[in-house]
């Protein structure tokens, strides 16, 4: 990126990929050893990073803002908060001054390592700083909040977007969808969905995935719920295969549990 906004824009922090895609619902594993060696590129990957700059230093380019950002993106992705502190702090020393694209980037980092007190310090570093936060900087934060169920202070931090004139899109409903599904508040789920629906806002495999994440604990009487979510999963064009299955593999497991057998040869006709 040329101007800070796109090389390293830290909304993939917050757009429902990992933050709250309610996926994190599913019994399934991807293995230990496919994590280790996601975890091994991630790093390879900052090392590498690192030693690109370090050679433009070498050879007089400017390092600036964009290639901090770059840095904290990388740093983010490995989960390493030890270099993704040196990094601001080496951009600071060098006087150069965070733009949003830092903040929003430093504050998935925190997301990504759980580490909710420090996301909600930069989101109000941010504003101390004079910058306005944009969709992805309250995405970013309302994900480390929901992954906690913290309810309110999702729809806090909602109600102030709206305030700031900023339209959620659906990964934002989707953050609040999801606090509501971590404190298994199906109903609550349900309200998002017709904000969303309200709004223009159309739900999508994520949205139906913190659906049913938030019907896993939910009583027999949510049968018909549960197979309508699922009737939205097969009836969807373009939904990833992936999500279809999960909605299958929760259905399929839900049902039994509460001995509604037919509805299991209903969900199974699906």
């Amino acid at each position: 990126g040329s101007d800070g906004s796109d090389g390293s824009d830290g909304s993939d922090g917050s757009d429902g990929s990992d933050g709250s895609d309610g996926s994190d619902g599913s019994d399934g594993d991807t293995g230990d050893g496919d994590n280790e060696n996601n975890d091994a590129a991630r790093s390879a990957a900052l090392d590498h990073a690192l030693e690109v700059v370090a050679e433009m230093r070498r050879l007089g380019l400017e390092v600036d803002v964009v290639t901090y950002n770059a840095l904290l993106k990388a740093s983010a992705a490995a989960a390493d908060a030890g270099a993704t502190r040196r990094i601001l702090d080496d951009m600071r020393a060098e006087g150069l001054r965070p733009n949003l694209v830092t903040y929003t980037t430093f504050i998935h980092a925190c997301v990504l390592r759980g580490d909710l007190g420090a996301a909600q310090l930069t989101f109000d570093e941010l504003r101390s700083d004079g910058l306005q936060p944009d969709l992805a900087a309250y995405t970013s934060l309302m994900t480390a909040f929901a992954k906690n169920g913290a309810v309110d202070a999702v729809e806090g931090l909602y109600e102030e977007l709206w305030g700031a004139g900023i339209a959620p899109d659906v990964v934002a409903f989707n953050c609040v969808a999801d606090a509501y599904a971590s404190a298994a508040d199906a109903a609550g789920v349900e309200r998002v969905r017709a904000r969303m629906a309200e709004a223009g806002a159309l739900p999508d495999s994520v949205t139906r995935n913190i659906h049913l994440k938030a019907l896993r604990r939910a009583p027999r009487e949510a049968a018909p719920e549960v197979l309508r979510v699922l009737d939205e999963a097969v009836g969807s064009a373009g939904a990833p295969p992936a999500d279809v299955a999960y909605a299958f593999d929760v259905a399929l497991q839900w049902l039994p549990k509460r001995g509604l057998q037919g509805e299991v040869q209903e969900g199974a006709t699906r």
